[in-house]
């Protein structure tokens, strides 16, 4: 046997070893992309049903017709949690009777809304910015009224909800 076959036939477990090191490391490589990817596209879709509640919220907040105002008001409860919606449903006669006697009709327009600070799975921070033109009978022809909501919002069993609502002004 000559010294070249030999050298040859030692080196081969070699090679089969790196190959397969290789190897392991892409599929260890490729793994990890794809739970990453996994994960980003699992908080793109929580973050967006938490702005799509929170959009929801504030509509449900700016927009009061005396008309239907008890669905109006069952509407923001629906949408609340915690502190919020106890200081809420504590307001709401005060709410029914500046509605009821002032025959106010407000309707709202979301103009953006976006995450601001970090998300996690549980609770997350969203800016809803809304324009509303309220009606009542003293002013038929309505005000246009421009407002900034931030709204703790909290995933519960029945979705996101809003636990804590500041105007921002």
């Amino acid at each position: 046997m000559s010294n070249g076959a030999s050298l040859r036939r030692s080196r081969q477990p070699v090679l089969v070893v790196t190959l397969l090191v290789v190897i392991a490391l892409l599929v260890a490589g490729a793994t990890f992309l794809a739970f990453t990817v996994r994960v980003d596209r699992q908080q793109i879709a929580m973050q967006a049903q938490a702005v799509h509640a929170a959009r929801q919220e504030a509509i449900n907040l700016v927009t009061l017709d005396y008309t239907s105002l008890e669905a109006d008001i069952a509407n923001v409860l629906a949408g609340a949690t915690g502190d919020f919606r106890e200081q809420y449903r504590k307001g709401a006669d005060q709410v029914r009777k500046i509605v009821t006697d002032n025959q106010v009709r407000s309707t709202a327009d979301v103009l953006e809304a976006g995450i601001v600070l970090p998300a996690d799975t549980r609770s997350v921070t969203v800016l809803v910015v809304v324009d509303s033109t309220v009606r009542n009978k003293a002013d038929q022809k309505g005000q246009r009224r421009h407002y900034r909501i931030q709204l703790q919002m909290a995933k519960d069993k029945g979705g996101w909800r809003a636990s804590t609502l500041d105007f921002i002004s």
